[in-house]
């Protein structure tokens, strides 16, 4: 099997900005039907959004250009990690950073919610990256992903689908703990909204939130998975083998 085609290689880079931009768009624009008020009286949430739309384009393109076609599979994971990172920041800004920002509510009750959800978060990561460790140790997995063509090391997208796969198979105590970590945000947040008197008018933002907090976990776990499939181990692989490792069709 041949590797990638410059111009397939390209033409993946444009769907991975195109998707980047148009998640952006159409979260920027749920934001501002969720809390118009906030956006038309506060101008730094539209500078937050423009610049993690432009920082993460920018880094984009800058992948693209340096690979230049070669069809490298740790730029073209920067490429893909940025875009799942910046959809995980945007969903994170219109659930619960933009409630907590927003709705009046007691320090003390504030700093509660930022501590949860910022935990959780720091909790799912860190899970993930165990889990995703575990299968990328396995040697059988190493050689079935990368495939040594000589004078490169072949990779296929469908590696990730292996990996999520493998990853998934975990006992009982390991999938209430990661359920128990999805959902202690949205609980804390609902908890609060019951024992405090909270407005109203934030409750919109409170269903927002309750609804995608667990979303943007499944976004930084994406982010994790690319990171330690896409980037780490083909640089390792590079400086153990000597040889460029490159994406080829699947």
């Amino acid at each position: 099997m041949e590797t990638t085609e410059p111009c397939t290689i390209h033409d993946r880079y444009l769907a991975i900005f195109k998707a980047n931009l148009l998640a952006g768009a159409f979260l920027i624009g749920c934001a501002v039907v969720i809390g118009s008020p906030l956006f038309r009286d506060d101008p730094l949430l539209w500078k937050i959004a423009a610049g993690v739309a432009l920082a993460t384009s920018i880094g984009q393109v800058a992948a693209w250009r340096v690979d230049d076609g070669h069809g490298r599979l740790w730029l073209y994971g920067v490429a893909a990690v940025l875009a799942n990172a910046s959809i995980y920041v945007w969903i994170a800004g219109i659930s619960w950073m933009f409630y907590v920002s927003s709705t009046p509510m007691p320090s003390t009750l504030r700093a509660v919610c930022i501590a949860v959800a910022v935990t959780g978060t720091l909790l799912w990561v860190v899970m993930t990256a165990r889990q995703v460790s575990a299968v990328l140790g396995r040697p059988e997995f190493i050689v079935q992903a990368f495939r040594d063509a000589g004078s490169e090391i072949q990779y296929s997208l469908s590696a990730m689908q292996q990996l999520s796969t493998l990853s998934n198979h975990r006992g009982p105590i390991t999938r209430i703990t990661q359920g128990l970590v999805l959902f202690a945000t949205p609980a804390v947040f609902l908890a609060v909204r019951i024992r405090a008197p909270l407005p109203a008018s934030a409750d919109l933002l409170l269903f927002s939130t309750v609804l995608l907090t667990p979303c943007s976990l499944f976004f930084a776990g994406l982010a994790v998975k690319g990171i330690l499939l896409m980037i780490v181990t083909p640089r390792r692989l590079e400086r153990v083998h000597g040889k460029p490792v490159t994406l080829m069709d699947d």
